[in-house]
């Protein structure tokens, strides 16, 4: 009876961190979606750019612990292409980017679905 208690126990444990774990990946997820969506050439959006920098630096460290390294560097790279098409003006450069960037931001999320393929 004890171990069943402490299976139990273990199983709910892991089904909570699990549970809150999916909910930090796609509050970052949406986060960077919307923040990379509001930025435009038009606005000042230099603010816009600089809260994500700031952002990206101090969660990267807890999101490398579900998605692998070459997501994380990409997403990097990304938003530093981002901050260099902007503060070059190129607007092609910088809607590119905003595509790949809010592409990538979805992907973060890749394993976090309750899908077959991700419990194999």
């Amino acid at each position: 009876m004890k171990d069943i208690l402490s299976v139990s126990f273990l199983a709910l444990f892991l089904i909570s961190v699990i549970s809150c774990n999916c909910f930090y990946m796609y509050q970052n997820a949406d986060y960077i979606y919307s923040t990379v969506d509001s930025i435009s050439k038009e606005e000042d959006s230099e603010e816009t750019i600089s809260a994500l920098e700031t952002f990206w630096k101090d969660n990267k460290k807890y999101i490398a612990l579900s998605v692998g390294f070459q997501e994380i560097d990409k997403i990097e790279d990304l938003i530093s292409n981002l901050r260099s098409a902007y503060d070059s003006a190129n607007a092609e450069e910088l809607e590119k980017t905003k595509a790949l960037l809010k592409n990538a931001s979805r992907l973060l999320t890749r394993y976090e679905r309750f899908h077959l393929e991700n419990l194999l």
